[in-house]
C-alpha cells in the first residue's frame, strides 16, 4: 500500500462543503479523522485533542482522542495484497441538526476525492451514521440491516477500496422511546 491520498466526507449546502471527516491513505495505514481546531475550522478546541481511528498496514486497529487509546487494540487483516472481504473501520453517528454545525472547509484542493452529500438528502429530525468500510476491490458491500443506506461511495483508486455510507436507522421508533 504505497499510495497517499487523503480523501474528504461533507454535506453540500448553499454555504459551502461542511466537512464531516477526512479519511487519509498513507503506506502507515488507512486514517479517518474527525476535524479539530484550525484556523481552516475556526474552531474553538484543545488543542490536543485530534481524534482519529487507525487501521495500521499490520492490522492493528485502534481509536485515539488526546493521544490516548480510546479503545484497546486489536488486529485485523494486514492492508497488503492477501487482503480479502470487507473489513470496518469507523461508524461516526450524528444527532439531528448536526450536519449544519459542522464547519465549511475553504479549500479542497488538499482533498484527492470528496464524497459530496447533498443538503437536500439530510432531514435535520433525523439521526444519521456515516459508516466507512475497507473492501477488497469487488468485495460485496458490508451488511447494516438496523440502516438505510441513503447515500454511498467507494472510492477505488487504490487497494483497499473504501467504502462510505451515509446511513440512517431502519428501526420505527414508537412514541415512548422504545424500538
Amino acid at each position: 500500500m504505497a499510495t497517499s491520498s487523503i480523501y474528504g466526507i461533507g454535506v453540500r449546502d448553499a454555504a459551502g462543503l461542511h466537512l464531516i471527516a477526512r479519511i487519509a491513505r498513507r503506506p502507515s495505514g488507512i486514517f479517518y479523522l474527525i476535524p479539530r481546531s484550525n484556523a481552516e475550522f475556526r474552531i474553538e478546541a484543545d488543542r490536543n485533542w485530534d481524534p482519529h481511528v487507525s487501521y495500521h498496514a499490520d492490522g492493528q486497529h485502534h481509536v485515539k482522542s488526546f493521544d490516548q487509546r480510546v479503545s484497546s487494540p486489536y488486529y485485523r487483516q494486514p492492508l497488503d495484497q492477501r487482503f480479502s472481504g470487507t473489513e470496518p473501520l469507523f461508524d461516526q453517528s450524528f444527532q439531528p441538526g448536526e450536519f449544519s454545525r459542522v464547519p465549511v472547509l475553504v479549500n479542497t484542493s488538499s482533498l484527492a476525492l470528496v464524497f459530496e452529500i447533498p443538503a437536500a438528502s439530510i432531514d435535520s429530525t433525523a439521526t444519521y451514521v456515516i459508516s466507512v468500510s475497507l473492501l477488497a476491490p469487488h468485495a460485496a458491500l458490508p451488511q447494516r440491516d438496523w440502516l438505510a443506506v441513503v447515500a454511498e461511495q467507494t472510492f477505488c483508486d487504490a487497494k483497499p477500496w473504501i467504502h462510505v455510507a451515509l446511513c440512517t436507522s431502519s428501526l420505527v421508533t414508537l412514541g415512548n422511546g422504545a424500538a
